[in-house]
């Protein structure tokens, strides 16, 4: 029997700026990885001069749409993606995140999201709009379409009025870090670590807990690149922690190993998630976490971390101090953390997104 030939989209998935590879890029890169291991489909992917050096020692070449223009514009992205489709003809065309064509491709689609944050971040007008409407037309052009958490089926469903029979949730898998652990120069003996990143990280609710920790020896680190750095500096001056919150921007993947095991925790207090990976990264480098209840937040936590409102600054304080006191009730929640981790794999997403690729053929 003829396997069904599905093209999945690895074109145009690096940031604006410094052209690093999205989070979103490794993602697809994970579940490329273990899709072509059960060798259930023929799967090719479109790359560009940015993914093809991950992509081709998974795929092999004759499996590998190379594009070899430069792909920095949405209009280029859906031109090539086009011209990709019509010379391969596959069964079906998959974008595992980022909104489908607006173009017509002549080709069954299958569309993956990874969240609705445009919903909540504050952007501009004209990046709204097009947010919105793109969103919209991928919701209704899709055959069927796949969320990462429920919390975002759940969003998928009300926001762009998909029909919930098209709407999957399949959960993202994790794994263990490749990378040795390379240490981080100068740490605190005791310290924890928060990702800021985005604002929505809200790195101060942990600034603003940190302070009612009666601990001057606990330190917080944040982690990646912010926009907002002169606003927590300046809740640090008020909270008196100038001197305890250390910037360190952005790390390799062996120093956040490093930090992951040497951390008290890790203070994940998101807003909104379309998942939240570094929770189960963490967990699963044996680091315990102190989630909030945000969103898809509690399903991926699964009570293996305790969960607070975003704003509840004294229970957050609470939970910290005694994660740092308390070295029996940390471990038992790196216990739960670990078993917890077990449940994501990426052979199970890749075995659920084969079936609906069948359901769409």
């Amino acid at each position: 029997m003829t396997k069904p030939r599905v093209l999945v989209n690895c074109i145009r998935m690096h940031r604006k700026g410094d052209r690093a590879l999205s989070g979103n890029f490794f993602m697809c890169l994970k579940l490329i990885e273990a899709i072509e291991a059960l060798e259930l489909i023929d799967l090719y992917v479109h790359v560009d001069d940015q993914t093809i050096p991950y992509v081709s020692p998974v795929i092999p070449q004759e499996r590998l749409i190379v594009e070899n223009r430069t792909v920095d514009s949405i209009l280029d992205m859906e031109l090539c993606i086009r011209r990709a489709i019509k010379n391969l003809k596959p069964d079906l065309y998959h974008k595992p995140s980022g909104q489908l064509p607006i173009l017509p491709l002549g080709c069954r689609t299958i569309w993956g999201v990874a969240d609705l944050n445009y919903r909540h971040l504050k952007l501009g007008f004209a990046r709204h709009f097009y947010k919105q409407v793109s969103y919209r037309l991928s919701a209704r052009k899709a055959e069927q379409i796949t969320a990462i958490s429920d919390s975002t089926r759940n969003q998928i469903v009300d926001a762009l009025k998909a029909s919930p029979r098209k709407v999957k949730t399949i959960y993202l898998g994790t794994t263990g870090f490749e990378a040795k652990p390379e240490p981080v120069p100068n740490l605190p003996k005791s310290f924890l670590i928060t990702f800021g990143h985005h604002e929505h990280k809200n790195v101060e609710t942990v600034i603003r807990a940190l302070a009612r920790v009666n601990q001057q020896d606990l330190k917080l680190l944040v982690i990646g690149s912010l926009t907002n750095r002169i606003q927590l500096e300046e809740i640090a001056e008020e909270s008196g922690l100038a001197d305890s919150i250390r910037f360190v921007g952005h790390i390799t993947e062996g120093q956040l190993v490093h930090l992951y095991s040497h951390a008290v925790c890790l203070a994940f207090l998101s807003r909104h998630e379309g998942f939240g990976l570094p929770v189960l990264e963490a967990m699963g480098a044996g680091c315990p976490v102190v989630s909030s209840d945000a969103f898809a937040l509690p399903e991926v936590c699964n009570n293996a971390a305790p969960m607070y409102d975003c704003d509840d600054v004294q229970g957050v304080a609470d939970e910290i101090g005694r994660m740092s006191q308390d070295n029996a009730y940390r471990q038992a929640w790196i216990e739960k953390g670990l078993a917890n981790t077990k449940q994501f794999t990426w052979e199970r997403a890749a075995r659920e997104i084969i079936e609906v690729y069948k359901s769409a053929l």
